[in-house]
């Protein structure tokens, strides 16, 4: 079903249903992860809390301190309004990114980065088919 928001927000789901604490804990845990790592967990923090800035690592452990109140967050992301400037904060983080090269750098990682994506794609078909759905 070409540009029915639908499979991104399943991937989205899946991805998330992947994740669970011993991941989380294990990626806030890093000392120095990969800017991957970093740029993917800050894209969490735009549309998560909508940051103003991009989080430096210590912020993004912060928002990571507790690995399951973080997950719950994720699973009860709001898809469907994200502000225009969340969207422009976020993507430029995740534009290079997917789940296989992140995979190696960390599993919770290459999790949210197919979330992120996903929902930015969900977020961008819905905002156009929303407004036909409902004529």
């Amino acid at each position: 079903c070409r540009g029915s928001p639908l499979p991104a927000m399943e991937k989205a789901k899946a991805a998330v249903d992947c994740l669970d604490k011993a991941s989380i804990t294990e990626l806030k845990t890093f000392g120095k992860p990969a800017q991957e790592c970093i740029d993917v967990v800050a894209a969490c923090g735009f549309l998560l809390r909508q940051e103003k800035r991009k989080l430096g690592w210590k912020e993004c452990q912060l928002m990571m301190k507790s690995p399951q109140q973080f997950i719950d967050d994720v699973k009860n992301f709001d898809a469907e309004h994200i502000p225009e400037q969340v969207l422009a904060n976020t993507e430029p983080l995740i534009g290079n990114l997917n789940f296989e090269s992140m995979k190696s750098k960390s599993l919770a990682a290459a999790h949210l980065t197919n979330w992120v994506v996903n929902i930015v794609t969900y977020n961008k078909i819905y905002t156009k088919v929303a407004p036909l759905i409902e004529k």
